[in-house]
């Protein structure tokens, strides 16, 4: 340490006679991850035909992407409500889950690919990301519908005002 006459003082007197310690030996840390399920529901409605449940999972350093998928849903957080999954799909975003991309090579490291703002999207259902556009183009229908009838209402009782 170049200038010592600051650090003495707070730091105790021995402190700055020791040599600096290097810890190589120490274990790797896991990583946790952030897992957001998107499964296609078994009951699905008008509104509601994709499930979105959160989680996050201390993945093993060695853990391939499709092993750490695999174990996220074999691990399903509400595991009274647990979809069947027959197979998982993967899909990686950056902190924003309104635009996944789909994880081609799956056996690659979970932790060189998805980092701490990262989410892992795991899927029961390689075509949930249509699914789920058709559920929001729905709701934007509807919305609009609505929107439009209320317009059409309001003219007419304007018009009928109008001519009174």
């Amino acid at each position: 340490m170049e200038d010592d006459t600051e650090l003495q003082s707070f730091l105790p007197k021995y402190s700055l006679k020791c040599p600096p310690v290097t810890v190589g030996s120490t274990p790797q840390l896991t990583k946790r991850t952030k897992v957001e399920f998107m499964v296609k529901s078994v009951n699905p409605s008008f509104f509601r035909q994709v499930i979105y449940t959160k989680g996050e999972f201390a993945f093993d350093p060695d853990f391939t992407i499709q092993q750490a998928a695999k174990y996220a849903a074999s691990n399903y957080p509400q595991s009274s409500l647990a979809p069947v999954f027959s197979d998982v799909w993967v899909f990686h975003t950056d902190g924003n889950p309104q635009s996944p991309i789909v994880v081609i090579d799956a056996k690659g490291s979970v932790h060189s690919v998805f980092g701490d703002t990262d989410i892992m999207i795991v899927a029961n259902d390689p075509n949930i990301l249509d699914v789920r556009f058709k559920e929001q183009m729905r709701v934007v229908l509807v919305v609009s519908g609505v929107f439009l009838m209320m317009l059409v209402v309001g003219t007419l009782v304007f018009l009928a005002f109008q001519n009174n």
